[in-house]
C-alpha cells in the first residue's frame, strides 16, 4: 500500500506557525531572565577629568590638554546598550564614540544641550569590539561636569519579536491571498514593487538630513516621548527646547507619526523607524491611488500606470528625499482621493435610480482623503480646499445639484468627524493662547513670489536634485523644480488633443487646472501684489513656497494621464479608425509599457543622484541633532525668547527638590517658612497646564516675562506639588468620536470591498 505525501504546501502553515512560536518564545525568555542587576559596564579608566565632585567628573577646560574626558569601556560584547547621562554645561557640547574595529559600531555624535542636565541614548554592537571609548567635549572656558552609565539593554528582545511579527505576517498574509485571492495577491505584489522603487534611495545606509527633516525628527521623538510618559494623544511635545515644550501636534496633524513613534518604543533606532514609516507611506499612496484609479477610469492596467506615475513623480521623491517634507508626502497619499471622490460625483448623473449606490463610493473617497490631508498637512489643506471651492464654481451648472450638494455636504460632515481628534484642539489652542502666528498674520506681509519656479525650470528634466529651496538666481543651484519630462509631456499631449478638437470636457477641465497650478506655483503669479493690496493674498502667501503648488500640478496631470489613455483606448476599440484589429490590440499595451519605462528611468535617475550626491548620516537617538537649532513654526508664545529660556528652578522664599520631571509631569517637593514663596519653572506656560498640591490644593498660575510658568506657594508648607498638562474635557471627547468615526469608517470599508470580492449569486447563477 502506497502512502500519500502531504504537499509541500500543506507543511508552510505549520511551520509559519512554529517559526513565530520558537522566534516569540526564545526572545521572551531572554527578555524576562535578563540580569539588569549585573547589566551595567564599568569603564576601565575615565581620562581627562581634574576633579569628582557628587559623583561628577569635572573639567575647567582652562588647560589646552584637558579638552576631552573619556570613559574607556575595554572590550565589549554584541548587544544593544543603553546609556545616561547626566551633565552641567554652560555651553552645548559634543559626545563622540571610538571603537575597534569601528564597523562593529552603530552609534552616532550626540549633542550635550546647555539647557539639558540629562539624556539618555542607545548604541548598537555588532560583532564584539576590542575597545570602546566614550569621549565628551569640554574644550573651552566654562567648566563643565559630567557622569555615564552604561547598561546592557533587553529591549533588543522586544524589537526582535516585532521584527519577528511583522515578517511573518507579512509572508502569511501573502500565501493567503495567493491560495485564495490569487488576483488581489498580484496586486499586493505590484503595490510592493511600485513602492520599492519609489523607496531606493533608502535601502542605502543612513539618512539625508534634508530641509525639513530636523523639524519632523524632533516631532516624530516628540511622539514617543510623550507616549513613553503616559500621554495619548500627544498633544503637547515635552522634548522641545531644552524641555520647555512645544505645541507642535496642536498645528501639525501628527496621527501618522505614531507609526515610527511606536518602532521607536519597540527598540527601533530612528534611522530604522523613519525609514518603515516612508516605506509604509509609499504603500499607503499606491493602495488610496490604485483605487482611485481604477474606480475613476474602469481599466485596471491603465490604472497601474498612473500610480506609478504618481507614486514615483519627481516632486514626490524630492519632497521624500531632498526635502523630507513629511507633513506634505504624507497628505499627497490622501489627494488621489480627494480628486477621485470630487470627480466621481461631478460625473455620476444625478438622473440614475441607483444614484445612492453609484456615488456611496466617491464620498467616502472625498471624507477620508479631506480627513487624510487635514490630519497630516495644514497647508496641503487649505490649497485643496481652495481648489475644491474653485472647481466648484467652474462647474457650477453640474455642482448646483440637490443629489450633489447634499453628497458633498454628506463628505464634508463625514470628513469634520473623522478629523475632530485634531481640529477641537487646533482651533481652541489657536484661540486660546497668545502665540507668535496670531500677531503675524495681522502685522507680517509674507513675499514669497521670487521663490517660485522660474519658467526654464520647468523643462530641466536632467539637472542635480539637491539644493536650497528659497529664491536663486541660478537655476542649477537651487533644488530640482519639475513634474518631470513623463508629466509635462502628458500635458502637452493634452493640449494638442485640445487644440485638435478630440478631447472631453473632463480633459479640457483637469488640463486647465494643471495649467493653472504651474502657473500658481511659478514666479509670474503675483503673489506680492495680491498680499500687500488684499489680505486674501496674505492668507494665500502663508504657503510659504508657490512651487508647493507642483504636488497639485502632478496629481492633475495624472488625471490628465487617466483621461488620454480612456480617450486612446475608447478611439481603439472603434472599427473605423481603419488599423488592423492585431496591430490595434497591440497599441494600447505598447503605450502603457513606454509610459512605465520613462517613468521608470526619471524615478532611477533621481534615486542615482541621491546615492552619489547625498551626504548621509546615521541618526539613532533624540540628540543626533542639535535640537537647539531647530527651526520652530508659529506655535511659540508671544514676546517669549528660547535664547533666554531658564535651565533651572528659580526659587525665592522656597527649598525645592525635584521628585519627577519627565514630559509635562512635574513633582516637586516644596518648604516654605514663614512667609510664602515664589517658582518660577523652566516650562512654557500654555493653556491647559494645572499646579496642584497633595492636599488637593489648586494654584493660579502667572508667567514671567519670557512666558514661563510661574506660581506662588503658601507660608509653613511642607508637601508635594504636581505640576501637569491637562487637555480639555472636550478635546478627550472629540477624540473619542473620531476614533469611533474611524472604526465605523473601517468596518464599512472592510464590507464594501468583501462585496465587491464576493458578489451576491442571482437565481440564475
Amino acid at each position: 500500500m502506497k502512502i500519500k505525501k502531504a504537499p509541500i504546501k500543506n507543511l508552510i502553515w505549520p511551520v509559519l506557525i512554529l517559526a513565530g512560536i520558537l522566534s516569540v518564545s526564545i526572545n521572551l525568555f531572554h527578555y524576562l531572565t535578563f540580569p539588569e542587576q549585573t547589566s551595567q559596564i564599568t569603564p576601565q579608566s575615565i581620562l581627562g577629568y581634574t576633579s569628582m565632585d557628587e559623583g561628577r567628573y569635572t573639567s575647567s577646560g582652562d588647560s589646552a590638554e584637558n579638552t576631552e574626558i573619556i570613559f574607556d569601556y575595554g572590550k565589549i560584547l554584541p548587544g544593544i546598550y543603553h546609556g545616561t547621562i547626566e551633565y552641567d554645561s554652560e555651553q552645548t557640547r559634543k559626545l563622540s564614540f571610538s571603537a575597534i574595529p569601528s564597523a562593529y559600531l552603530k552609534a552616532s555624535d550626540l549633542f550635550l544641550d546647555h539647557r539639558l542636565h540629562r539624556i539618555s541614548f542607545s548604541v548598537t554592537v555588532l560583532e564584539p569590539l576590542k575597545n570602546l571609548k566614550i569621549s565628551a567635549d569640554c574644550a573651552g572656558e566654562k567648566d563643565f561636569s559630567i557622569n555615564l552609565q552604561l547598561n546592557k539593554d533587553r529591549i533588543i528582545y522586544i524589537r526582535n519579536i516585532v521584527a519577528s511579527f511583522i515578517i511573518l505576517s507579512f509572508i502569511a498574509a501573502e500565501l493567503f491571498l495567493f491560495s485564495k485571492h490569487p488576483k488581489t495577491a498580484k496586486r499586493s505584489m505590484l503595490i510592493l514593487t511600485i513602492s520599492v522603487i519609489a523607496f531606493v534611495p533608502y535601502l542605502l545606509e543612513g539618512l539625508n538630513s534634508g530641509h525639513d527633516f530636523p523639524f519632523h525628527f524632533m516631532r516624530i521623538e516628540g511622539v514617543a516621548d510623550g507616549l513613553r510618559d503616559g500621554q495619548f494623544p500627544v498633544y503637547l511635545q515635552s522634548n522641545w527646547l531644552g524641555n520647555h515644550g512645544y505645541p507642535s501636534a496642536l498645528f501639525y496633524g501628527d496621527i501618522l507619526l505614531y507609526i515610527p513613534a511606536l518602532f521607536r518604543l519597540a527598540g527601533f533606532t530612528f534611522d530604522a523607524s523613519f525609514k518603515i514609516f516612508v516605506f509604509l507611506i509609499n504603500v499607503l499612496t499606491c493602495l488610496t491611488s490604485f483605487v482611485s484609479f481604477r474606480k475613476l477610469f474602469k481599466n485596471e492596467k491603465a490604472s497601474w500606470v498612473l500610480v506609478f506615475a504618481y507614486v514615483c513623480s519627481p516632486y514626490r521623491l524630492i519632497d521624500v528625499f531632498v526635502r523630507c517634507a513629511v507633513g506634505e508626502y504624507c497628505a499627497m497619499a490622501f489627494l488621489p482621493l480627494v480628486c477621485s471622490g470630487f470627480y466621481g460625483i461631478i460625473k455620476t448623473e444625478t438622473n440614475l435610480t441607483n444614484w445612492k449606490e453609484e456615488v456611496k463610493p466617491y464620498i467616502r473617497y472625498l471624507s477620508i482623503g479631506m480627513t487624510g490631508i487635514l490630519l497630516t498637512h495644514i497647508l496641503t489643506t487649505v490649497m485643496s480646499a481652495a481648489l475644491l471651492l474653485f472647481s466648484c464654481l467652474l462647474l457650477c451648472r453640474r455642482v448646483f445639484s440637490l443629489r450633489r450638494i447634499k453628497a458633498f455636504c454628506t463628505a464634508a460632515v463625514k470628513s469634520l468627524m473623522l478629523s475632530a481628534i485634531f481640529l477641537v484642539p487646533f482651533i481652541d489652542f489657536y484661540f486660546s493662547n497668545d502665540l507668535d502666528i496670531n500677531h503675524n498674520i495681522d502685522t507680517q506681509i509674507p513675499t514669497i513670489q521670487s521663490s517660485g519656479v522660474q519658467p526654464g525650470e520647468f523643462l530641466t528634466f536632467f539637472k542635480d536634485i539637491f539644493g536650497p529651496a528659497h529664491e536663486n538666481t541660478g537655476l542649477g543651484d537651487r533644488l530640482y523644480l519639475s513634474i518631470g519630462m513623463t508629466l509635462t509631456l502628458t500635458i502637452a499631449a493634452a493640449v494638442l488633443c485640445i487644440v485638435k478638437g478630440k478631447s472631453t470636457k473632463y480633459l479640457r477641465f483637469m488640463t486647465f487646472l494643471s495649467l493653472l497650478c504651474l502657473f500658481l506655483s511659478s514666479n509670474l503669479f503675483p503673489y506680492n501684489a495680491i498680499a500687500y493690496n488684499n489680505r486674501i493674498g496674505i492668507f494665500l502667501s502663508q504657503i510659504q513656497f508657490p512651487w508647493r503648488f507642483l504636488s497639485m500640478t502632478t496629481l492633475f496631470t495624472v488625471f490628465v494621464m487617466g483621461e488620454l489613455l480612456t480617450i486612446l483606448q475608447k478611439s481603439l476599440t472603434s472599427s473605423q479608425t481603419g488599423i488592423h484589429p492585431d496591430i490595434r490590440n497591440l497599441i494600447f499595451p505598447v503605450i502603457l509599457s513606454v509610459l512605465s519605462f520613462f517613468i521608470l528611468i526619471e524615478a532611477t535617475l533621481i534615486s542615482s543622484n541621491y546615492a552619489s550626491d547625498a551626504t548621509r548620516n546615521l541618526y539613532l537617538n533624540t540628540n543626533d541633532i542639535e535640537v537647539g537649532t531647530v527651526l520652530l513654526d508659529h506655535g511659540l508664545r508671544y514676546d517669549s525668547n528660547p535664547e533666554y529660556f531658564l535651565k533651572h528652578i528659580e526659587a525665592d522664599d522656597v527649598s525645592v527638590e525635584i521628585l519627577n520631571d519627565q514630559g509635562t509631569h512635574w513633582k516637586l517637593h516644596c518648604i516654605t517658612g514663614n512667609e510664602p514663596g515664589s517658582l518660577i519653572l523652566p516650562l512654557t506656560n500654555y493653556k491647559g497646564y494645572r499646579i496642584i498640591d497633595e492636599y488637593g490644593q489648586e494654584y493660579n498660575i502667572y508667567e514671567n516675562w519670557n512666558k514661563e510658568i510661574s506660581f506662588m506657594v503658601k507660608n509653613d508648607f511642607d508637601g508635594i506639588i504636581d505640576v501637569f498638562f491637562q487637555p480639555q474635557w472636550y478635546w478627550k471627547a472629540s477624540a473619542l468620536i473620531s476614533i469611533l468615526c474611524m472604526v465605523w469608517t473601517a468596518l464599512s470599508c472592510l464590507i464594501s470591498i468583501r462585496k465587491t470580492a464576493n458578489p451576491p449569486k442571482t437565481i440564475s447563477q
